[in-house]
């Protein structure tokens, strides 16, 4: 009978310790960032910092406000580093950062951006 509560309390806290590594996989979403403008034409660079270590390229949609109403980009990551992805986005005309999420768990940020204003090469 002591040898059956001992399995029982054994199993039960090697599911208690499985289960509570468990993270559900979360996308990020921009930090920062947000209302940034270029009129012209612009490279966003977006960092993904924290990934968990993945060396699969995430994939990254920044969505703007444009004249015509709301664009789309989606990019994949051409640099994949230990914990952190980078992602650039060009734009051409006028262009507001509205928001942005990628498909990698972390904290997303908006790195930097260059706007050459009046310039919009299509």
């Amino acid at each position: 009978m002591r040898k059956y509560k001992l399995i029982v309390g054994a199993a039960g806290l090697v599911a208690g310790l499985s289960l509570q590594g468990v993270v559900p996989a979360m996308a990020a979403d921009l930090a920062n960032g947000h209302s940034q403008a270029c009129s012209g034409n612009a490279q966003w660079h977006f960092v993904n910092n924290q990934t968990g270590g993945t060396q699969v390229p995430g994939t990254l949609t920044a969505e703007f406000s444009t004249g015509q109403g709301s664009a789309f980009y989606t990019v994949t990551s051409p640099k994949v580093l230990q914990s952190v992805q980078h992602f650039y986005v060009t734009t051409a005309g006028s262009a507001t950062l509205v928001d942005a999420t990628t498909n990698l768990p972390g904290r997303l940020v908006l790195s930097d951006y260059s706007c050459v204003p009046g310039k919009t090469k299509k």
